[in-house]
């Protein structure tokens, strides 16, 4: 060894190196959130290139960050046109990479298969595809887990049990440690998945109309879809205390409640390792998942709930107005909170446990309900004054609130506006320290638009309010407009933060808007992605 070569064992036993690389690595999402069917698969790219980045620096830290590049591998299906083909021809490069790394003995740190059909496309069998894609030239000691992402029907004349044998035979003899294949419901796959495990459950009651007088004791994985209203729903029981993921898809007509579940007490019920629940959205409007008390009316009583490890509420339509959300779920520390709520059903944002959120996610259906709107303001101030630990942020809102933003560990926010005042962007971005990352969507149909300009009482062109900083540490920008003509304003934005934002890399939006800047941005470096 020369005397110049500097190894991870030199930086106090690698741990500082080991540390820098931890908190990197531990800015993306994709690796501090469990990959799910319903993640974002270019949110999950982004991050997946730039660990990448971060691996090729140098042979020690391609050391350090194998394991985390590995973690999970991917499969995209076919190309598309929508998204740009680039990303997806990007998708397969980076696929190549990983089997080349994995054709040198990386094949022991891959625990998540990941396959995303973004055209929705007919399948083959998931044998065909999974050769097709060189997975059975080498075997997986510790794959545990293959997500779907998209639809996954498979065409095959296979009949489903068949294809659900052929299917676990295969994956048992190549990923012998593989516990869980899942994905948006499917019946060959949950059939697959109930084979590597009986301590999970997919249960369709429009399939199951006929079950007798059932109780599911030691479930650990539950995904119960009573969209059709099953009428015999007091015959199922399950044991609430091993349960650690709840899935319930319900229907406005369902009479499911959480009397199903039993618990030790007779007065209390203990979901006690629990750890995600989801409540997925579906065609029609999903009804109540949670009753309006948290007291509710049992066979022999009042049931009280308790969630004491509750990690990820990922829900539609389950809240009630005149029910407090801690009353709900006490004392609780969730990391991930998704919720998409009527507005007028949305409980006390005082009373939702942002504090300790790391990721959030809240959108709005039928927002411009009648009779709310003049709700909307106090809301979305109440919710940016609100302090949270969120990293995190994905907020669908009709126009943002004149205030600051009280998230001061946010590393990546994305906003879908209906009207844009792009000088609020300067009121709350140059108190967010840690942020990096930052989209704009401009989404909203003709009625949006107007009740939002009823909200903004109008909203004049943007005007720069000041020569300081707009962010210090904002390296990545990204404008989308879904509907209607050119923006000057995000246009004079985007040129404003080339000239404000120090630390910025990438622009990344319509020609038009980039345009006039860029000679301004070229001369600093700055990277122009064209959509």
């Amino acid at each position: 060894m020369t005397k110049n070569t500097l190894t991870l064992d030199h930086l106090t036993g690698g741990t500082i190196l080991d540390r820098i690389l931890g908190y990197l690595v531990g800015d993306l999402r994709l690796y501090s959130d469990r990959p799910s069917p319903y993640s974002d698969f270019y949110m999950l790219y982004e991050d997946h290139q730039t660990a990448i980045r971060y691996a090729l620096v140098s042979r020690q830290w391609m050391e350090y960050l194998v394991p985390y590049i590995l973690r999970t591998i991917y499969i995209v299906t076919r190309l598309s046109d929508e998204p740009p083909a680039g990303k997806f021809n990007l998708v397969h490069r980076v696929f190549r990479l990983q089997k080349t790394v994995v054709g040198m003995g990386g094949a022991r740190h891959v625990k998540q298969l990941y396959i995303y059909n973004g055209d929705d496309e007919l399948l083959p069998t998931l044998n065909t595809l999974l050769d097709g894609n060189g997975f059975g030239e080498t075997s997986w000691p510790s794959l545990k887990e293959v997500i779907f992402h998209g639809n996954h029907t498979f065409h095959t004349e296979l009949g489903e049990k068949e294809h659900a044998n052929m299917i676990h035979s295969y994956l048992s003899r190549l990923a012998p440690s593989l516990a869980t294949i899942y994905g948006i419901s499917n019946p060959v796959l949950n059939a697959v998945d109930n084979r590597l495990s009986n301590k999970r459950l997919y249960l369709n009651t429009e399939t199951h109309r006929h079950l007798t007088s059932t109780h599911f004791p030691h479930l650990i994985t539950l995904d119960l879809d009573d969209t059709y209203g099953m009428r015999s729903y007091h015959l199922l029981t399950f044991f609430a205390p091993t349960l650690r993921n709840l899935t319930l898809r319900i229907c406005l007509e369902s009479l499911f409640t959480w009397q199903q579940f039993l618990g030790s007490a007779t007065d209390t019920t203990v979901f006690k390792e629990l750890t995600s629940s989801e409540n997925p959205s579906q065609n029609k409007p999903l009804g109540s998942l949670c009753h309006p008390h948290p007291r509710l009316p049992a066979f022999y009583g009042p049931q009280t709930l308790l969630f004491p490890k509750l990690d990820t509420i990922d829900a539609v339509h389950i809240f009630n107005a005149h029910v407090d959300f801690n009353d709900l779920f006490p004392n609780i520390a969730v990391r991930s909170l998704l919720i998409t709520e009527l507005l007028e059903n949305l409980p006390s944002i005082n009373s939702m446990p942002l504090k300790h959120v790391d990721r959030l996610s809240l959108g709005f259906s039928h927002l411009f309900s009648s009779g709310y709107h003049d709700t909307w303001g106090s809301t979305y101030i109440q919710l940016f004054e609100t302090y949270s630990k969120v990293r995190f942020a994905d907020i669908s809102i009709p126009l943002l609130p004149t205030t600051k933003l009280n998230w001061p560990n946010l590393l990546r926010l994305e906003l879908v506006i209906s009207q844009i005042d792009w000088s609020s962007f300067e009121i709350f971005l140059p108190d967010l320290l840690h942020l990096k990352i930052l989209t704009v969507i401009k989404d909203s149909d003709d009625k949006s638009e107007y009740y939002a300009e009823r909200l903004s009482n109008g909203i004049e062109s943007y005007t720069p309010t000041s020569l300081h900083a707009i962010s210090q540490t904002l390296e990545k920008f990204t404008y989308q407009r879904v509907f209607g003509g050119f923006d000057p304003s995000a246009s004079e934005f985007i040129r404003q933060l080339i000239l404000r934002a120090p630390q910025l890399m990438v622009v990344k939006a319509e020609r038009k808007y980039i345009q006039p800047h860029l000679k301004t941005g070229k001369s600093q470096d700055i990277e122009f992605i064209f959509p």
